[in-house]
């Protein structure tokens, strides 16, 4: 087995092999690691006060993402939280309805259109009309409504498991990448890598390509034209290695979904992805008989029967009708970009075909990027897709990762499930195994900004059949009493709003499928 000085494997195990270290951001000494010092350069010292050190990559909780647009080499971006404001809620409005019942009254209320309308079966003489200024002889004046929403924050962390991410600090040097490196690793074979150093038979996965279409074997039998092609159908055609740029390495489904593109830094939220809320609006009441405030807001407020008939239909000698509510939110995009760092990706070229087990420790997750197996088949690797293995086949394996990706213990234990997940790096070793985030999420009411929107009490101050909205509707005496509790002569109970779906909502950041799987029976990995 050959370590090389400076490169990250990833670990299924909970514990960190002799001559690596968990990629903590850590400073070492520049004297004592030297040649580790050169290859890493200072893209992850983001203190130089002390001059004598350099720093590791902390991949702790981060993916690795291949540098672009959105990140630069070295550059530590995002959040595992966000929330949300106000000009990021999705802009949306309740239909609310006055609550009426148009039969003989009782204990249900059982019609609630849309708009309903007080009829004036008074003489003219009597005033029933709506007035914008409260006096002692009015009892419905407006509407309030409740705030919905805490801004507590939202997960936005996609779907992972915990692994160890290390290092290597002692072991062979690459002192000259342009010559061959024995045993770094095999044909489509991708691996993170933490410098600008890339050694020979090794290319940085960038969608470029030096391989052509009549290349059947190496790397054209092993991918294709899976990652795509430039000049399709000329001499010159060319087949294209993965584009990790600004992207994570996310497990495929399957083994032939490799190559899949998908996910997005930001989402502009819609209606339907609302969490389901409403807001409780009362009508604003006043029983004193007086001009005092309305300060008596009940959740079900009656009309007495006297006060007339309720219809759905708006004619001549309609009073009350309907209610209005104002829009509230906007447009803006959430942020949804994962903490990552900017790391490189790099495909081996040119190298083993069929690997041999002994290049991978025991317990090792291998990136592939081809959508075949039949090479690996005598390599000892195994596909991560959390199907179980039978305990007396692979003693070495179960002995590394027991029961921490399920299984009884006792007949079987379970591989990593890596299907639509990527790999992330723990903070502290207990973490490994542990499955977490989502690739969607659904907003509770709790994760809304505190807001209400305006309601507004439809009101017919002329009586000639229209509707005027005036922010607050004052019902005259004459109509008759409010009273809070149901009988056979209450027709007005309260306001009721309507709710929505709740949605998921997509949260993966872009992403590229690749294959993630293994080693079941390589080099036992030696503990520090």
């Amino acid at each position: 087995m050959l370590d090389y000085i400076g490169e990250i494997r990833i670990f299924a195990f909970d514990f960190v092999p002799h001559n690596y270290i968990i990629c903590d951001g850590r400073r070492l000494s520049k004297t004592e690691y030297f040649y580790l010092d050169n290859f890493l350069g200072d893209k992850f010292t983001y203190d130089n006060s002390d001059p004598t050190t350099f720093a590791i990559p902390d991949l702790r909780d981060r993916f690795p993402k291949q540098p672009g647009e959105t990140i630069n080499f070295g550059e530590q971006k995002g959040a595992d939280e966000v929330i949300m404001d106000m000009e990021q809620m999705p802009e949306h409005t309740h239909e609310t309805h006055i609550v009426v019942d148009n039969t003989t009254g009782g204990d249900e209320l059982v019609n609630a259109p849309k708009n309903a309308f007080l009829n004036n079966n008074k003489s003219n003489n009597e005033k029933r009309n709506f007035s914008i200024n409260p006096s002692e002889n009015t009892f419905l004046g407006g509407l309030t409504q409740e705030d919905v929403g805490n801004s507590a924050p939202i997960n936005i962390k996609n779907a992972h498991v915990k692994m160890v991410f290390a290092i290597c600090i002692k072991g062979k040097e690459i002192i000259d990448p342009k010559s061959d490196i024995e045993g770094l690793g095999f044909m489509g074979e991708i691996k993170i890598w933490p410098s600008t150093i890339i050694p020979r038979g090794w290319v940085l996965c960038n969608g470029e390509s030096n391989y052509t279409v009549s290349n059947k074997t190496g790397m054209g039998s092993i991918i294709g034209d899976l990652y795509g092609t430039i000049n399709k159908g000329t001499p010159n055609e060319k087949l294209l290695y993965p584009n990790f740029k600004d992207r994570f390495a996310t497990g495929a489904k399957k083994i032939e979904d490799v190559a899949i593109k998908g996910g997005k830094n930001s989402v502009l939220l819609s209606k339907s992805s609302l969490p389901s809320h409403t807001h409780n609006v009362q009508l604003a009441v006043n029983n004193n008989t007086n001009s005092a405030p309305h300060i008596n807001l009940p959740n079900g407020t009656f009309i007495n029967r006297n006060a007339g008939m309720f219809s759905a239909e708006a004619n001549t000698p309609a009073r009350l009708g309907g209610i209005t509510e104002e829009n509230k939110g906007g447009l803006k995009e959430i942020d949804i970009a994962n903490s990552s760092i900017g790391l490189n990706y790099i495909i081996c070229t040119t190298g083993f075909m069929n690997p041999p087990p002994d290049i991978f420790y025991t317990g090792e997750i291998i990136l592939y990027a081809s959508n075949k197996s039949s090479y690996l088949e005598e390599s000892y690797l195994s596909l991560c897709h959390g199907q179980w293995c039978d305990i007396r086949v692979n003693p070495a394996l179960f002995s590394l990762l027991g029961t921490k990706y399920g299984g009884d213990g006792r007949t079987y234990f379970n591989l990593p499930d890596l299907r639509d997940r990527l790999p992330l790096c723990v903070t502290n070793l207990t973490e490994v195994g542990k499955y977490g985030g989502a690739n969607t999420i659904q907003l509770t009411k709790e994760n809304l900004p505190a807001h209400n929107h305006n309601v507004q009490l439809a009101a017919n101050v002329e009586a000639d059949g229209t509707k005027t909205e005036i922010p607050n509707g004052i019902l005259n005496e004459t109509s008759g009493k409010f009273s809070t509790k149901e009988s056979e002569s209450a027709y007005l109970g309260g306001v009721k709003e309507t709710s929505f779906t709740g949605e998921k909502v997509d949260i993966r950041n872009p992403y590229l499928t690749i294959n993630h799987f293994i080693s079941t029976n390589g080099i036992f990995p030696p503990r520090n």
